[in-house]
């Protein structure tokens, strides 16, 4: 699943971003190399309903109908990611995904990698540059959002969620144990995606990145220890293990 990711390094992505499908405003929240899904924090978003603004919404989906604050906390824990095969079932789901579809700016994402039942590797895992194929370039996420507004104290929450397919080859090598990616729209399927609202062209929509176009390496065990600041460069850096990993997409 995706409850890590980074952003550093996203401005100049959204400035395109932003020339090539004509945004009348947006904001735009500072990189951060380290990501964390439980902190609920706001990330860059643009949304179905307001395709023509760059905003920042909180990780976390929480659906109108959640009664009240405590609720609230633990459903957002719960909603981080939405699987794309179960996401017009579920109800915390099935509300938002034909009209109420997101992009999420991102330059990675974080994952480990099983090696027995007590140790495992991180890598950082994103899209490569065309021009430079060793070299990661900033992305959009698929995802879906919703507004819930605290009836007790009126605070109103935009949030979302980031959808998860099943993994590709690389994934499948990488996140071993749960055989499963962030879905990821190609730059010629961004608009489609905010803008499609038929269910058999959104479930269309949701496959998993082709394993060619994306690259991935380990990293120091930094993103995995606990109270410790992450958002720093060292983060990303590539780092070495004994353990046999993988070449085929280095």
């Amino acid at each position: 699943m995706c409850y890590h990711f980074q952003d550093h390094d996203t401005e100049d992505y959204i400035e395109w971003f932003v020339k090539k499908h004509n945004i009348k405003a947006y904001k735009w929240r500072g990189g951060k190399y380290y990501v964390n899904g439980y902190d609920h924090g706001k990330n860059n978003v643009i949304t179905q309903e307001v395709p023509y603004e760059i905003q920042q919404y909180e990780w976390g989906l929480i659906a109108p109908w959640v009664k009240d604050t405590e609720e609230a906390k633990i459903r957002r824990k719960q909603t981080l990611n939405a699987k794309s095969e179960t996401i017009f079932e579920l109800a915390s789901f099935r509300g938002s995904i034909k009209t109420k579809k997101c992009l999420v700016f991102a330059k990675g994402f974080f994952e480990w990698r099983h090696i027995n039942t007590k140790q495992k590797i991180p890598y950082v895992i994103g899209v490569r540059k065309q021009e430079n194929p060793k070299e990661f370039r900033p992305f959009t996420f698929g995802g879906i959002y919703n507004i819930w507004t605290d009836k007790a104290g009126g605070e109103v929450h935009e949030t979302f969620s980031i959808i998860t397919v099943p993994a590709n080859e690389m994934m499948s090598i990488i996140h071993n144990s749960k055989q499963r990616m962030p879905l990821i729209i190609p730059e010629e399927q961004q608009w489609e995606w905010l803008t499609t609202t038929g269910e058999k062209r959104i479930k269309e929509l949701m496959l998993p990145y082709p394993s060619e176009k994306m690259l991935a390496h380990p990293v120091s065990k930094l993103v995995s220890q606990q109270k410790i600041m992450k958002d720093c460069p060292e983060i990303t850096e590539p780092a070495e293990y004994e353990e046999v990993v993988f070449n085929e997409f280095l």
